[in-house]
């Protein structure tokens, strides 16, 4: 591993990096770059055995970021929200999920139902934001089951 990191370092002309993390660039996307940082530190020894130990630290984090919501400002709570989703990142990782992929997908998946819930409501005659939260709950619920067929 030690002559791997010493020819990929020569490689990419990254000698003066000082931890393993520093050449991993900031503009990637968010949860692209979590992986990617992940990786490459799991390689260096620094990871959980199992899954389960994984899924301890989401429900963690979890309780750190409602303690944030109950009782600190909104600086404290972004900073749990993003250890929140970080965790969830090596969730994934632990199981080959790409993060990044898995989230696009669930977007679509949200716009697809949100855009059925439009229709109906045109259909019926009703406008989105006269409708109480209660009957688009039903829309939404319909939207799943209408996927589903």
């Amino acid at each position: 591993m030690k002559n791997w990191d010493a020819i990929k370092k020569t490689e990419k002309g990254k000698e003066h990096r000082q931890s393993l993390v520093d050449d991993i660039p900031e503009a990637m996307p968010a949860l692209f770059r979590a992986e990617k940082m992940q990786r490459r530190v799991a390689r260096a020894g620094f990871d959980w055995d199992n899954i389960g130990a994984v899924l301890d630290k989401v429900e963690e984090e979890f309780r750190e970021f409602r303690e944030a919501l109950a009782e600190s400002g909104r600086e404290h709570a972004f900073e749990e929200l993003g250890d929140i989703m970080f965790a969830l990142v090596n969730v994934a990782r632990h199981r080959e999920i790409c993060a990044e992929d898995a989230l696009r997908y669930t977007t679509r998946k949200f716009a697809r139902r949100f855009r059925y819930i439009e229709g109906r409501l045109k259909e019926l005659g009703r406008k989105l934001g006269e409708t109480p939260l209660a009957e688009l709950d039903v829309l939404w619920e319909e939207s799943k089951k209408s996927e589903r067929r």
